[in-house]
């Protein structure tokens, strides 16, 4: 987060920089401002702007999200008896830096064009509805910006999905991206309890961070007696300090829920050697999915779950 937080902040000084180019001319409404007034090359020097923006952005999340995939699919696979997993963030950062950075700039792009596209498209729909009140042309805005918005949230679920994939396969994003596709289709049942429940958990865990937060900054308003005496009420301090813990909580809870989907694959590609009867070392994965891993095995008819 601290590294967005920088490159966002150098992104708005670029902007800004940006959008003083041009020539000033002045308004005719208000005649102590001026109008910057852009060339063709300004325009396209923006929008350019604009899409390394979404795509620096989609680049840092793409990484850190193979950097837990990594972790979490190390830990998995290297439970030795009795002896936790190592998953080491570190080198799960080192294998997304070094093996794997085109098939994370690759997926990035694409969620990047699309995104780009959306706002794009809603730049010119705000424009449009100001100057027609056809209700049928509105519409098909609505219809079309909502398909937009759909395609956006499948193309990071599916990219979301795919760098799990080339944690765990070391293959190039587009064919750890079909991987993931069928196997999100071959358990979508699977996917959407642990996605459901994951949600409610989550939802949950924010609610609690969020509202222990307020509780202790009303405690400290109230039962503290310098701060107490200088302010007149703790509610609209105690409504920032929610705000600002259901955001925090937000950020971190993000992570176990990305290694939650993480291990889910990692328990499906060991069902799917399991099934086939690959033989893999004794108690070489978390005791918990231990039992689902011998219950599956001791059924030779069933088929595996990956393409």
């Amino acid at each position: 987060m601290l590294i967005i937080a920088v490159w966002v902040a150098f992104w708005c000084l670029g902007a800004l920089w940006l959008f003083s180019i041009g020539e000033l001319k002045p308004r005719d409404d208000i005649t102590v401002v001026s109008t910057v007034t852009w060339t063709k090359e300004t325009r396209y020097f923006f929008l350019y702007n604009c899409f390394a923006l979404l795509w620096v952005n989609a680049f840092f999340i793409g990484l850190a999200q193979f950097t837990v995939a990594a972790a979490c699919a190390m830990w998995y696979f290297t439970w030795q008896g009795d002896v936790p997993g190592t998953g080491s963030v570190l080198k799960g950062l080192r294998w997304g830096m070094t093996k794997h950075l085109g098939s994370i700039a690759f997926g990035s792009c694409i969620i990047a064009i699309v995104q780009f596209i959306r706002y794009i498209f809603e730049y010119y729909r705000q424009k449009a509805k100001k100057g027609t009140n056809n209700r049928i042309v509105k519409a098909i805005f609505c219809i079309t910006s909502y398909c937009l918005l759909c395609l956006e949230k499948c193309v990071k679920f599916i990219t979301k999905n795919a760098y799990i994939q080339v944690a765990l396969t070391s293959n190039n994003f587009c064919a750890s991206a079909w991987q993931a596709f069928c196997l999100i289709l071959k358990n979508a049942a699977r996917f959407a309890v642990v996605g459901s429940m994951g949600c409610i958990f989550l939802f949950l865990g924010k609610l609690f961070i969020a509202c222990a937060t307020a509780l202790a900054c009303y405690a400290a308003l109230t039962y503290w007696e310098k701060p107490a005496d200088q302010i007149a009420s703790p509610y609209l301090p105690c409504l920032v300090a929610l705000v600002i813990g259901y955001m925090i909580g937000s950020i971190y809870l993000s992570v176990f829920s990305f290694s939650a989907d993480t291990i889910l694959q990692c328990f499906l590609v060991d069902e799917e050697l399991a099934a086939k009867g690959t033989k893999r070392p004794e108690s070489n994965r978390p005791p918990t999915m231990e039992g689902f891993v011998q219950d599956i095995s001791k059924d030779g008819k069933k088929k595996g779950c990956c393409c």
